[in-house]
């Protein structure tokens, strides 16, 4: 049986301080229905999967653009003179009276029955492959009836992690999908797709490196950089305890947030200070917790303010796990 799915989208041109020009989705409709762009994150079946794939999208936490984080440092020169929303116009596109581009396209595919084989909620224990006995035997029942036979899971909660995994069966294919999520509200998502197998292994494989997807697109997606203060121990040349916290902006989005994103932190720069303290008049190092001596907070602050991945200052370290580039 065919399914003809009719669709729309429409984007806005957003300025970019790298390639001038930039798209960001703001809406679609899909057989007549308007959907937000958070749609695409919350659907990640054949349609959603080829609108992303139509546009060449990227998501930014829950925003989606036609250029992504990577193609902008790796092409920042070459960018400059293409026009964005010349390109869209390009793809069936019609200019709006308020500017914004809507594109129209016709989407076909088969449709199969897809069983359900385990609801969302809780799924796995210490992280996104580490199936509780009854999901991996319901997954197992459901690979047993061959290739043809379309399943998915639901979403699947981690009890140990703020993650969590889906997995489906469709058109001869097992798709992983894995949602991360940390502190701060970033999501991070990522998709592994193998040919179908019923080889356990491979398939827990798939969802692993699902899961080092999500946990990339996740710190790209971050605009908080978070630095572990301590110790340094000179005989393992690293830090030995986490006595303070310091959080700095930074990223495409830092500059929305006047304070950490999510519920645990409320402030930019040291966590470990007196909740009434304006920090306001001194970005970089004041106030800063009692136990460090101010010249130390200084310069640890400083470096961190700069992005540097490591500071040390008598005896003192602040180190970072970001894995990002060196800079703000």
């Amino acid at each position: 049986m065919k399914s003809v799915t009719n669709w729309t989208a429409t984007f806005v041109e957003v300025p970019d301080p790298f390639v001038g020009k930039n798209a960001r989705l703001v809406g679609m409709c899909v057989n007549g229905n308007y959907y937000e762009p958070n749609w695409l994150y919350e659907n990640e079946d054949f349609l959603a999967r080829s609108l992303v794939e139509t546009f060449d999208l990227h998501r930014e936490n829950s925003e989606w653009w036609v250029v992504d984080r990577e193609t902008i440092k790796e092409c920042r020169s070459n960018w400059k003179n293409q026009d964005i929303m010349w390109q869209l116009l390009e793809l069936n596109g019609e200019e709006n009276i308020d500017g914004s581009i809507t594109c129209k396209g016709t989407a076909e595919y088969d449709i199969e029955f897809m069983e359900t084989i385990s609801p969302s909620g809780d799924g796995t224990k210490w992280g996104p492959s580490d199936f509780y006995e009854e999901v991996e035997q319901a997954i197992k029942a459901a690979l047993a009836k061959g290739p043809s036979h379309t399943w998915a899971t639901g979403w699947l909660a981690c009890k140990k992690e703020i993650c969590s995994t889906k997995l489906e069966c469709a058109n001869g294919s097992i798709i992983a999908q894995v949602s991360v999520s940390d502190d701060f509200d970033t999501e991070g998502l990522g998709i592994s797709v193998i040919p179908y197998t019923q080889n356990w292994d491979a398939i827990l494989k798939a969802i692993n490196e699902a899961a080092d997807k999500a946990s990339r697109d996740k710190k790209e997606n971050s605009p908080v950089r978070l630095y572990a203060v301590g110790k340094y121990c000179h005989k393992t040349k690293s830090r030995k305890n986490w006595q303070f916290t310091y959080l700095v902006p930074c990223g495409i989005n830092a500059d929305f947030y006047d304070q950490p994103p999510g519920d645990y932190y409320h402030r930019w720069g040291w966590q470990e200070v007196d909740e009434e303290a304006d920090n306001q008049d001194h970005p970089f190092f004041d106030p800063h917790p009692e136990e460090l001596p101010t010249d130390v907070a200084e310069k640890l602050a400083r470096g961190m303010n700069q992005g540097k991945k490591s500071i040390r200052c008598k005896g003192w370290i602040a180190d970072t796990q970001d894995e990002r580039e060196d800079e703000l």
